[in-house]
């Protein structure tokens, strides 16, 4: 499980950590994957959608900044992507440079447990309606 918690003593801007939970028999094991910059105000919008096999997931958002391709039709923007058996992070978070940034490309020979909206072209890396 991937759990998004907010920063304490945010005031204004949502500052997350993303956890991966596991749960093996009797111990529960607790990750810290990611800590955000200041993503703006959190409108409750973002959302993970899991890999059929529940090895990919992919966090999703409305209210974030990220590189300019990384915007789907749907509105939502492609935020993390991560594979959990090797652990690789990727981000298109904007304000950072710790992790490399993915594209759709690396998205599509995964099968979701949902559908993955089609991208949409930008041309901004602001925050787009």
């Amino acid at each position: 499980m991937v759990r998004v918690r907010e920063k304490p003593d945010t005031f204004i801007d949502f500052n997350f950590n993303l956890f991966l939970e596991s749960h093996d028999g009797a111990t529960n094991k607790v990750t810290l994957l990611f800590s955000s910059p200041d993503e703006g105000i959190r409108r409750e919008s973002d959302h993970v959608l899991w890999s059929r096999d529940s090895r990919y997931f992919l966090f999703l958002g409305k209210d974030v900044s990220v590189e300019h391709e990384s915007w789907l039709e749907d509105g939502t923007a492609m935020y993390i992507f991560c594979d959990i058996r090797t652990t690789n992070l990727w981000c298109n978070a904007s304000q950072q440079r710790t992790f490399p940034n993915f594209s759709y490309s690396m998205l599509t020979n995964i099968q979701w447990s949902a559908p993955l909206p089609k991208p949409r072209v930008t041309n901004s890396t602001v925050r787009q309606p």
